[in-house]
């Protein structure tokens, strides 16, 4: 059972370095506006542990879709699990709680983290 887990994340990060080498070519084309592209480039660059490109991504996904939760939650996530300072702790509640306030109050993902912050958990 637990080969079969570690096999199973060795595939997500295999198909993440599959997708950084399909969608990293297209990163700095100025009429790549697709906020979608840029959050799974922002998934692939965290899943390789480059969490700068991730944080870059991530925020370029925010700029083209300002409504969108999924990408604010993703850099949230980025922030709070990964790069995880004082500081960065802070702009992943920021995140969360713009999701919650400005986009969907029933946002799980979101609403789960400010949860977790609030109760001392990260």
């Amino acid at each position: 059972d637990g080969l079969a887990k570690r096999a199973e994340s060795m595939d997500e990060i295999i198909r993440y370095m599959e997708i950084l080498e399909i969608l990293k070519p297209y990163e700095n084309d100025p009429n790549n506006r697709s906020s979608n592209f840029f959050n799974e480039l922002g998934l692939a660059y965290r899943l390789s542990g480059d969490y700068k490109s991730a944080e870059r991504a991530f925020l370029r996904a925010v700029e083209l879709n300002v409504l969108g939760p999924h990408a604010r939650v993703n850099l949230g996530i980025l922030y709070l699990r990964f790069i995880n300072t004082p500081e960065s702790r802070k702009l992943a509640e920021e995140q969360f709680q713009n999701v919650v306030k400005n986009i969907d109050p029933t946002n799980k993902p979101a609403n789960s983290y400010l949860d977790g912050i609030r109760a001392g958990k990260f």
